[in-house]
């Protein structure tokens, strides 16, 4: 019961809103911006010029803290001059949520889930089932952030 209330969790408007509109994203956007542009003064103008690459894609309709870690970790990856196309973490949390609404997820999917739950929306309640083989999370998060690739870079350019 405590699993369900976590997938529950990604679309919970208690402890923050669903991402409905461009205005939220916009704003959401922006705030993250300039906290970016705080951690990283050295990159203030990339930053900046990243808003357009923090569209919500998979993220639209989903709670306001998975939009927040996908920017950061965007932001993040522009302030690190690294590829900024492949999916982020959050989307991966959003596209396992989804999938177990559909299938039940295997352990290493749901152990996954489970990690990038905790990262990102806090403590994870519920039973942790273990990888399947080492290295099978990573493996997984891999393959999801690939079928995720964005083609973000454009804009660097």
């Amino acid at each position: 019961m405590k699993a369900q209330k976590a997938f529950a969790a990604i679309g919970e408007t208690r402890t923050g809103y669903i991402l409905g509109s461009i205005f939220d994203v916009w704003e959401l956007a922006e705030d993250e911006i300039d906290k970016a542009k705080k951690r990283h003064p050295d990159k203030k103008q990339e930053i900046h010029d990243s808003f357009k690459i923090l569209m919500p894609g998979v993220l639209l309709g989903k709670h306001e803290a998975l939009y927040r870690a996908h920017c950061h970790e965007i932001l993040e990856r522009v302030a690190l001059d690294t590829d900024t196309a492949p999916g982020t973490r959050a989307e991966a949390l959003a596209v396992l949520s989804d999938t177990s609404l559909m299938v039940p997820l295997g352990d290493t999917a749901y152990s996954l889930f489970a990690e990038l739950f905790s990262e990102i929306m806090g403590q994870f309640e519920g039973p942790l089932p273990g990888e399947t083989y080492e290295g099978a999370k990573r493996e997984l998060l891999g393959k999801i952030q690939r079928k995720l690739t964005h083609e973000r870079d454009c804009h660097l350019a």
